[in-house]
């Protein structure tokens, strides 16, 4: 019997036969919301800034800023997340942004997006669960809940334009991965839990990020914002595979109990 052991993330250059092949969730990770791991926030606390890990500059990994016509941070619920984890909470006025005008990187390539979220309420307007969008929005991406037909709609925009709206009803903890490619209409996935769907999609895109609305241009009323809950963001900066979208759902399941 053999044993293989792995001590760092990276590539098996001498498999053993037969081995596993292990899905590659941790390179070119550049944003990674935890709300496990902010401390300090009284339960049920408007949170001051969000500080992600990842490989992006400390501007873009602050998560501080609000997005004009929103008046309040999203809250800190210590044991409202999956599993009884903690999570970020939104109830129709709560939104946050890395930086409103520009972030300190802007890029257009290929990336993923994934986020553990809950919606409360499909009924609101510009409720986005996140949206990362360039400057100008000349490009952008986002996953908004609509009412008309019910569900969730993938938004990429980068010239070419698609919005895929997936339908669901639920209440409950879902798992959206959007991995768009680094030339505009090639092949990308989309992934909702169980679900999953392969197509042509514009390439990925960031210029700042905002959770629980839009970021706008201007200081234009944004509505209402997201009723719900994100347990866990990310954003690599690469494509993942339909496989590697599918082990991140798996893992995540696993993590948190669903």
């Amino acid at each position: 019997m053999q044993t293989l052991i792995l001590t760092a993330p990276g590539v098996i250059t001498s498999p053993l036969p037969d081995h596993p092949r292990l899905p590659d969730l941790a390179s070119d990770l550049y944003l990674d919301i935890d709300p496990a791991m902010i401390s300090g926030v009284a339960d049920g606390a408007a949170i001051p800034s969000i500080i992600a890990t990842g490989s992006a500059p400390i501007a873009d990994r602050t998560i501080a800023q609000l997005v004009p016509s929103v008046t309040s941070r999203p809250l800190y619920s210590a044991a409202g997340g999956p599993g009884g984890v903690p999570c970020l909470t939104f109830e129709g006025s709560h939104g946050v942004s890395n930086d409103y005008n520009d972030a300190s990187e802007n890029w257009t390539a290929g990336a993923t997006y994934a986020c553990l979220f809950r919606v409360r309420d499909y009924l609101q307007a510009n409720d986005r669960i996140y949206a990362s969008v360039s400057p100008l929005n000349a490009e952008y991406v986002n996953i908004t809940p609509v009412s008309a037909p019910q569900g969730l709609s993938f938004t990429a925009f980068d010239g070419a334009s698609v919005i895929r709206t997936k339908p669901t009803a639920s209440t409950g903890w879902q798992i959206g991965v959007f991995a768009l490619p680094d030339v505009s209409m090639a092949e990308g996935h989309i992934v909702l839990d169980d679900a999953s769907e392969t197509l042509a999609l514009p390439r990925g895109s960031y210029g700042g990020l905002s959770l629980g609305t839009v970021k706008t241009i201007g200081s234009g009323a944004v509505g209402t914002t997201l009723i719900g809950d994100i347990a866990r963001f990310r954003i690599y900066k690469r494509q993942m595979t339909l496989d590697e979208c599918r082990a991140l759902v798996a893992v995540w399941r696993d993590s948190y109990g669903l």
